[in-house]
């Protein structure tokens, strides 16, 4: 695929759509692996969804089980796979980025009517993923559709040309961080048209949201990020990472597991 349209349109409004990057197949088996860890919880509750809702039964069920299963789904190995296979790598390197590094690790998006936590965040407000990067001047995001929906559904906004007003100022958020509404008076946002297989590819810079209009069902997609180790900026300033990545101290669970137990499943294996 001839990149060249694609970054030329990247680099002056912001972002761009690449189609078919990948395959249906691939998007379905994804998507497959991501639902695993909610339909194991389910499985575990003996729950019974109705009309295949099985998210919504286990929010409403048990809406820690249900974050919990949603944390894990990002750790599944077949979207880390994704995120640094070579066609992905080698796409990123044709829109500009010389040596791509992974700046964080990949996000799933879930979105859907029922889904909102209590003192949390349904969708995202208007943001720049640079501010929680704070990587190379050139840093991308990818985010990659999972299910088909109509333009009403829970949209990708973005204001187009925003990536060229620089950082904005931001205020804190549930989210993380919001761009303050006064900075973005009269800039016009967009939905995306995206389908499963496509890629849309967008700088950081870039102020973006979830659209607030609703829809039936669930909407899925998943994102990537990357750096340019070479872009001189982020050379300079030793490569800035600020994300602290460490566990707690405490046992999540106190006195598991006991030496019996643990003993009984090595005999096991």
């Amino acid at each position: 695929m001839d990149l060249t349209a694609h970054k030329t349109e990247l680099w002056t409004t912001g972002i761009t759509v690449l189609p078919n990057v990948l395959s249906s197949t691939g998007v379905l088996e994804l998507q497959s692996k991501l639902e695993e860890p909610f339909s194991k919880q389910i499985s575990y509750l003996r729950l019974k969804p109705e009309n295949n809702q099985k998210l919504q039964c286990l929010f409403n069920a048990d809406i820690e089980r249900y974050l919990a299963a949603a944390k894990l789904a990002q750790h599944t190995p077949a979207l880390h796979a994704i995120g640094s296979s070579q066609i992905i790598i080698d796409l990123v390197s044709e829109l500009g980025l010389e040596s791509p590094v992974i700046s964080t690790r990949p996000v799933v998006h879930i979105v859907g009517n029922g889904l909102a936590v209590p003192e949390g965040y349904q969708g995202t407000p208007s943001h720049q993923d640079w501010r929680s990067v704070q990587g190379s001047l050139d840093s991308l995001v990818l985010w990659l559709p999972l299910t088909r929906h109509d333009r009403a559904f829970w949209p990708l906004e973005v204001a187009r040309f925003s990536h060229r007003l620089g950082l904005l100022e931001a205020k804190p958020h549930e989210f993380g961080n919001a761009i303050s509404e006064e900075k973005l008076a009269g800039v016009p946002f967009t939905q995306v048209i995206a389908h499963p297989g496509d890629v849309v590819a967008f700088s950081m810079f870039m102020a973006h949201r979830t659209g607030r209009s609703k829809g039936a069902g669930v909407r899925w997609a998943a994102s990537f990020r990357y750096n340019n180790m070479l872009e001189p900026t982020f050379v300079t300033r030793g490569f800035p990472n600020p994300y602290i990545y460490k566990p707690q101290f405490d046992l999540i669970d106190d006195n598991f597991p006991d030496v019996h137990l643990l003993n009984r499943f090595f005999d096991k294996n």
